[in-house]
């Protein structure tokens, strides 16, 4: 089990890019304060593991309302642990898109997510071609966090830039270019995006959709050029598209893993629902998990020639 945050993908993608499980909970969910200013609008705190049910045992323990946060929301999340017990989608109208209607997805992705399709319906899951909102989320998420990032990082920059990460210090002074008045209207944006989702969760209860557009890229790699083909911008988190409506509207998000890309790299499966019916979306988890069991599927070990072992 390990601890993750989640402001634009960082529990999603390694989960994806590594093969467990992992939930971005609801917004409000999970306190995070007293804690650093960070993206205070779009970060949460959640549970990284190798099966669903680890996740909601951590997410029973890591729930609930403190007077140290006034984000935490006392909202009833219901019987986590009965609904991955159960890992049942009956009577639950599940949608699936591939793309968002906009995103390019590498043809290895592409692949298993058809896959991983193939099997929930085999295994009795009703799932219909989806049209979520198709706008790119990226100009309203980069906007919000880059102008969050700077009011908490910008106070670091003249003790601690000689030694930051190259590119590090350039994002964090893009948030200062970021009026109030231009972050408003970001959110006032962000709202009606919001109600988009909102309005689409009215017709359909869960939404899948493939956790990353491709698998893992190389370490020292801070954004690929591409995917399937299309260039992508360099600046910042251009290729977590699937994540960042979770963190622009509030609702959770878990990542499942589906299956191996090219090189053998895992895959993984995004399932959205609600705001709050976090226990919702880890039942669905645990059931595409039941449906391809994952958790003793451990990757080849090389072995030395020196050592043999």
């Amino acid at each position: 089990m390990a601890l993750g945050t989640d402001g634009g993908g960082s529990i999603r993608i390694p989960a994806s890019f590594c093969g467990i499980a992992g939930l971005k909970p609801s917004f409000g969910v999970v306190p995070k304060e007293p804690g650093f200013r960070n993206w205070r609008t779009l970060s949460v705190d959640g549970p990284l593991a190798r099966t669903v049910r680890d996740l909601a045992l951590m997410l029973v323990v890591m729930a609930g309302p403190t007077p140290l946060d006034d984000q935490a929301l006392a909202v009833p999340l219901g019987d986590v642990l009965g609904a991955v017990e159960r890992a049942d989608v009956a009577g639950l109208r599940v949608g699936a898109s591939l793309d968002l209607g906009f995103a390019p997805v590498e043809r290895d992705v592409r692949d298993a997510f058809g896959r991983a399709l193939d099997a929930l319906s085999d295994a009795g899951w009703a799932i219909e071609e989806a049209t979520p909102p198709a706008e790119p989320p990226i100009v309203m998420w980069n906007a919000t966090a880059c102008a969050e990032g700077y009011a908490s990082e910008g106070p670091l920059l003249d003790a601690f830039e000689s030694v930051m990460t190259e590119g590090t210090a350039d994002i964090i002074r893009a948030g200062a270019r970021v009026t109030a008045a231009g972050y408003l209207d970001v959110q006032d944006r962000r709202a009606a995006y919001t109600r988009e989702w909102a309005a689409f969760f009215t017709a359909f209860d869960l939404l899948l959709t493939p956790a990353m557009q491709l698998t893992a890229f190389p370490v020292g790699i801070l954004s690929p050029e591409r995917i399937d083909g299309e260039p992508i911008d360099p600046f910042f988190d251009d290729w977590v598209t699937f994540c960042l409506p979770a963190n622009l509207t509030g609702m959770p998000a878990a990542c499942v893993p589906i299956g191996r890309g090219a090189g053998d790299l895992p895959v993984g499966m995004q399932i959205l629902g609600r705001r709050f019916e976090d226990a919702v979306v880890l039942g669905a988890a645990a059931a595409v998990e039941r449906a391809m069991p994952w958790a003793e599927a451990w990757p080849p070990v090389s072995v030395s020639a020196r050592t043999g072992r």
